[in-house]
């Protein structure tokens, strides 16, 4: 026989031998797969007890095992809570704080730790892919209490730990449903991932991991949150999260009402300011998520970027104020009413912007103030008396436009520590035309403002949840007003020439400072009430300077002054409160 004839015998009998070893390789691992697979579903139940107290079931519709690569495709896989179990714990004194309900159409696990699946002490893999879970979490009440564990309680499983677990697009819904202290957060879509996840059931999560994870990157979307019979819905587009560079993002914060005005005052029955805020990017560098992880909560970060905030604030004044109200709705307010402590040294706002709007309570025409391309910091930001007791001011420096082209600075400070939330501030305010503010004082004070030139006005104020105080240099030129009157039976606006005769050449000062004089400064002196915003009240101490630095002494002023206090009593000819007679009147000599 030739070699080549040998040759060939021999390629066909390894051919053969290799065929027949593929063929009982495959048949071998078939059978362990089906083992394997039997296993899994033999012990899963038994699995989910341990892990779980025999709170929860555990189902599937089918497992595919590849005893090749170590891997397990899961689908349908579903975990319910069993409630019968719930009664059980009920009725022991160890009610659930937490019921989950967890939809999983498909997981893929690798790396499968089998020896210690089969002991039920460990379960380990090297990778668990869920794709497209939907996870429901009801809280329960108590469910923010510090967690005690019960002596007596069945056997655990002790470890449980994967090298990675990735999660792709799920779907979260969170709610509290008992009280008025009731929510719900959901969320929609994202990617979740964490690094050499070591579980230990039985033991308390370690306070150098983010939830047993050595490292993680997080990222939600479309997430929505409401409370209950709260006036306000907030929305964001998406979270992101990573430990490794402590990191925190937002994208497309929005708070707004969640019911138009109109409504919201018919249900309220008083006046409230109501906000709309949005703000595209939000970042907060150095966030410390071990504080956050911690038994108290704390929100602490080295600083916060805020892009582009748009805030609107509409206030209607024909529904009556509330005058039992009894906060105080200044910043110190807002910081000490945080349920968890805060340290923010530094907050950057990059081009916001504000509208504030108002109605008025006559005509219920709405004057609109804006300030545009704001650009400032705020500093130290804390709601914590360790932090107080080194540095007890929050102070803020800002600059922008106001009216689209005035140029403003304010500088403003804030007494961390003072039980009636004082607080002082500065305002310069230049270059601004009575076109920039004719609509608004038409709509707020109606009178048309025909001209003005201010060229500067430095405002100084300084406060408490009581009293405002302070004094002001309006420096302005050629101001001019046409007065109007509301007339209630028709509806309409009418002009006043008489009184705006008089008004621009008795009562009113053309010019600060007049030809020949020195340049006139006012005290400003208002009362809080018992309903004003922290805004409103530094606006209306800002309106008290510029009507002190208009009108003439004597009395003009006093007639003004008058007219308020006097508001429905009944009136008085205008000539007789512009010219009041003298105690010691011809008549009352006569009369004598």
């Amino acid at each position: 026989m030739s070699s080549h004839s040998r040759r060939k015998i021999w390629l066909h009998r390894a051919l053969w031998s290799l065929l027949a070893l593929a063929m009982m390789y495959v048949a071998v691992g078939s059978f362990v797969s089906n083992y394997y697979k039997r296993l899994v579903l033999t012990h899963l139940p038994a699995l989910a007890a341990k892990a779980t107290d025999s709170l929860y079931d555990i189902t599937v519709q089918d497992i595919d095992v590849n005893i090749l690569t170590r891997a397990v495709t899961v689908t349908g896989l579903r975990m319910s809570v069993n409630l019968k179990q719930v009664q059980r714990l009920r009725a022991a004194g160890r009610p659930p704080r937490v019921i989950l309900d967890v939809t999983v159409p498909e997981a893929t696990v690798r790396g499968v730790h089998w020896r210690d699946l089969k002991n039920e002490r460990e379960i380990g893999c090297k990778q668990v892919v869920f794709f497209d879970p939907e996870i429901r979490i009801q809280l329960m009440p108590g469910w923010n209490r510090e967690r005690r564990v019960s002596k007596g309680r069945p056997a655990m499983i002790s470890r449980v730990f994967a090298k990675q677990i990735h999660v792709q697009n799920p779907q979260f819904d969170l709610r509290y449903s008992y009280g008025t202290d009731g929510f719900v957060l959901q969320s929609q879509g994202g990617d979740i991932q964490a690094d050499d996840w070591d579980f230990h059931p039985q033991q308390a999560f370690d306070s150098n991991r983010f939830f047993a994870a050595r490292q993680a990157r997080v990222q939600l979307d479309h997430i929505n949150f409401q409370a209950a019979d709260a006036l306000y819905r907030f929305y964001l587009g998406s979270l992101g999260f990573r430990t490794k560079q402590s990191l925190l993002s937002f994208r497309d914060f929005r708070m707004e009402p969640i019911m138009p005005a109109d409504s919201v005052y018919a249900r309220l029955g008083h006046r409230k300011t109501l906000i709309n805020l949005t703000i595209p990017a939000l970042r907060l560098e150095g966030f410390q998520w071990k504080g956050m992880l911690s038994h108290e909560r704390a929100l602490l970060a080295d600083r916060l970027l805020v892009d582009t905030p748009q805030i609107s604030c509409f206030l209607n004044k024909r529904p009556p104020p509330n005058m039992d109200s009894s906060v105080s709705y200044f910043p110190q307010h807002w910081l000490k009413e945080l349920k968890i402590p805060l340290r923010i040294p530094v907050l950057q706002v990059w081009d916001g912007s504000l509208d504030y709007n108002e109605a008025n309570a006559l005509t219920g025409a709405t004057g609109n103030l804006s300030f545009s391309y704001l650009r400032g910091y705020f500093f130290n930001l804390s709601n914590m008396p360790p932090v107080w007791a080194k540095q007890p001011e929050c102070w803020m420096s800002m600059s922008g436009n106001f009216a689209n082209r005035g140029l403003f600075t304010a500088l403003a400070r804030f007494r961390l520590n003072s039980p009636k939330d004082a607080f002082s501030c500065s305002v310069l305010l230049r270059d601004l035309d009575a076109g920039d503010i004719r609509d608004p004082v038409n709509a707020l004070a109606m009178a048309d403002l025909k001209s003005l030139k201010l060229s500067s006005a430095r405002v100084d104020l300084a406060g408490n949840t009581d009293s405002l105080w302070g004094d002001a240099r309006i420096r302005y030129a050629q101001l001019r007003l046409r007065l109007k009157k509301w007339i209630a039976s028709d509806s309409t606006m009418r002009g006043r020439p008489l009184l705006n005769f008089i008004a621009n050449n008795l009562l009113l000062y053309e010019a600060n400072p007049m030809p020949g004089e020195p340049l006139r400064q006012v005290d400003i002196g208002l009362s809080r009430g018992a309903y004003r915003s922290f805004f409103q009240f530094v606006w209306k101490g800002m309106a008290q300077a510029c009507v002190r630095t208009a009108i003439r002494e004597g009395g003009a002023y006093d007639l003004a002054m008058r007219r308020k206090e006097a508001k429905g009593k009944p009136r008085q000819k205008f000539f007789k409160d512009l010219f009041p007679k003298r105690a010691d009147s011809i008549h009352k000599r006569l009369k004598k």
